[in-house]
C-alpha cells in the first residue's frame, strides 16, 4: 500500500506566540445567600382573611360569640368578662384552621433541588429590587399554602339554625368557587434588611442589649432609598408578633382561591321533652399566595440565616400569633417592690388618639383591696404601696389616679389599641395591714373570713 509524501517538515523556529487580550466580563460576580422567611405571617394573614370573608355575609351582630381555635390560651381571659368565659352567648361561631401539609400546588411547590441550585436559578436577573450601583439585588420566590376551615354555629331554636343555613347556602356559594385579589403584607427578615443597610453604607449601630440585632440608624433615609430601587413598596410597621417594628413588603393583586366543600346540619340536642343547641357545620379550603423565599444577591461578601423565625430569637418568645407579644415589663420597680401581675388591656379602635381610661379595680383583691380601702379611708394614698405601669406603643403612660374609684386617666393619647399594663405591690405593707387588723398575733387557728372583692 502507497502512502503520500508527508511534505515539507515544520520549522519550529518560525512559530510565534499569538498576544491575546483579556476577555471582556459581561456578568457580575456577587455572594448571594437564600433567607426563608417565618411562614407564621401568611398563616395569621390567612386566617385573618378567612375569618372576614365569612363573616363579612351576615349582619354585624349576628353571632354574639366567636371563637378562633388555636389563639393564646389567655385569649379569652384578656378580651372576655369571667362570666362570658364560663357561659357562651349564642348564636356562637367557632373557626378552627387546619394547614394541608401534603399539598404541593400540583407539584410546583416540590422541593427537590436544594439551597444552592436554587440561588442560581434567575432570583438575580428577576430580581424586584434593583440598585447596579451598589450591585444589591432582592428576589423573592412564591409558593402557594392549602388551608381547610371548618365553621361551627351553635343556635338556640330550629328558626335561627333555618335561617343561617340558608344565608351560608347562598351567599357563600357552596359547591363553587370564589376568589379574592388582596394586597398583603410579606414580612422581610431583619438580616437581609441589615446586610442591605450594610452593603449600601448606611450606619448601623448595636443595640444595648448583645443579644438583640443591631439597629439602622436612619429609617426614613433608608426607605427611601429601598423604595427608589424596589418595584414593590417597602413599608416600616409595627409587629404584632414579636411587638417591634420590622420591614415589609405590599404585595399586590395576588390571588386567593376559595373553594367550600360541605354544609351539614343536625337535629340539635334533647333535653328531656326540649330541643336546643342547633348545630351547623361549615367547610371550605383556601390557596393562599405566600413568600417561598428571598434571594439577596451582593458584591460584598455574606452569609445570612438560611431560616428566619421570630421564635429563633434571643431577646424573646412567641406568645401569640393573633395578639401582642408580651412586653418586658421588669420585674422589680425602683422602690424594689416585686412584679404582682402583668396583663394587657384593650381598646375599641374609636378609643384611639383619646387619653386611657383604665380601670384597674378588678386586679386588686384579698388583702391588697383591704388594704388599699384602709388607706384611702384614712385619707392617705394607697401609691406608698401600690404603683400601676402602663405601656402604650412602647411609651410609658404618665397620668392621675383616682383611688376612690381605683381609675387610671393618661395624660397622653393613646396610639395602639393593646397596652401592658404592670402592677407592683409592696407585699411588706400589706402583710403588716393583715397581721394587725385580724389580730394574727392572738391566735393560732379562727374561721376564714370571706376575701373582699
Amino acid at each position: 500500500m502507497a502512502f503520500p509524501d508527508k511534505g515539507p517538515e515544520l520549522d519550529l523556529s518560525t512559530i510565534r506566540p499569538i498576544q491575546m487580550k483579556k476577555p471582556v466580563r459581561h456578568s457580575k460576580s456577587m455572594y448571594r445567600s437564600i433567607c426563608m422567611p417565618s411562614e407564621t405571617q401568611t398563616y395569621s394573614l390567612c386566617i385573618a382573611y378567612m375569618r372576614q370573608w365569612f363573616l363579612e355575609k351576615f349582619n354585624p351582630n349576628t353571632f354574639k360569640t366567636i371563637y378562633l381555635n388555636d389563639k393564646h390560651v389567655f385569649d379569652e381571659v384578656r378580651t372576655s368578662s369571667p362570666l362570658q368565659i364560663i357561659k357562651r352567648d349564642r348564636p356562637a361561631l367557632a373557626i378552627t384552621p387546619a394547614i394541608n401539609w401534603d399539598f404541593d400546588n400540583d407539584g410546583l411547590d416540590i422541593y427537590q433541588y436544594g439551597l444552592d441550585t436554587y440561588s442560581q436559578m434567575g432570583l438575580y436577573k428577576r430580581s424586584f429590587m434593583k440598585d447596579p450601583t451598589h450591585s444589591v439585588y432582592l428576589g423573592i420566590g412564591m409558593k402557594t399554602i392549602m388551608m381547610e376551615f371548618q365553621y361551627r354555629i351553635i343556635v338556640d331554636t330550629r328558626a335561627e339554625q333555618l335561617d343561617i343555613y340558608n344565608i351560608i347556602k347562598m351567599a357563600h356559594r357552596l359547591r363553587t368557587s370564589d376568589g379574592d385579589d388582596l394586597d398583603l403584607d410579606f414580612h422581610v427578615p431583619y438580616p437581609i434588611m441589615l446586610q442591605i443597610a450594610k452593603d449600601c453604607g448606611f450606619e448601623i449601630v448595636q443595640s444595648s442589649d448583645p443579644n438583640d440585632y443591631p439597629k439602622i440608624c436612619d429609617i426614613p433615609k433608608f426607605l427611601r432609598y429601598l423604595n427608589t430601587y424596589s418595584d414593590i413598596p417597602f413599608m416600616y410597621k409595627h409587629r404584632t408578633l414579636n411587638g417591634k417594628f420590622e420591614f415589609f413588603i405590599r404585595m399586590q393583586h395576588v390571588h386567593a382561591h376559595i373553594k367550600p366543600t360541605g354544609l351539614n346540619a343536625d337535629d340539635g340536642d334533647t333535653t328531656g321533652h326540649l330541643k336546643t343547641r342547633y348545630g351547623i357545620e361549615f367547610t371550605a379550603e383556601v390557596r393562599f399566595p405566600a413568600p417561598k423565599m428571598y434571594a439577596y444577591y451582593s458584591e460584598n461578601e455574606h452569609n445570612l440565616h438560611k431560616l428566619y423565625s421570630p421564635g429563633g430569637a434571643s431577646d424573646g418568645r412567641v406568645t401569640s400569633i393573633y395578639t401582642f407579644k408580651e412586653t418586658l415589663i421588669p420585674d422589680v420597680n425602683h422602690y424594689g417592690w416585686p412584679l404582682y401581675l402583668h396583663t394587657t388591656y384593650e381598646v375599641e379602635p374609636e378609643d384611639l388618639d383619646k387619653p386611657l381610661v383604665l380601670d384597674f379595680h378588678e386586679l386588686l383583691e384579698g388583702d391588697i383591696l383591704r388594704a388599699a380601702h384602709d388607706t384611702v379611708a384614712q385619707a392617705i394614698s394607697p401609691s406608698i404601696f401600690i404603683e400601676l405601669l402602663v405601656i402604650n406603643g412602647s411609651q410609658k403612660l404618665t397620668g392621675k389616679m383616682d383611688w376612690e374609684s381605683f381609675t387610671f386617666t393618661s395624660n397622653q393619647p393613646i396610639t395602639v389599641e393593646g397596652s401592658f399594663i404592670g402592677l407592683y405591690i409592696d407585699m411588706a405593707h400589706v402583710h403588716n395591714v393583715s397581721i394587725h387588723t385580724d389580730g394574727m398575733i392572738d391566735n393560732r387557728i379562727e374561721r376564714s373570713k370571706e376575701e373582699e372583692t
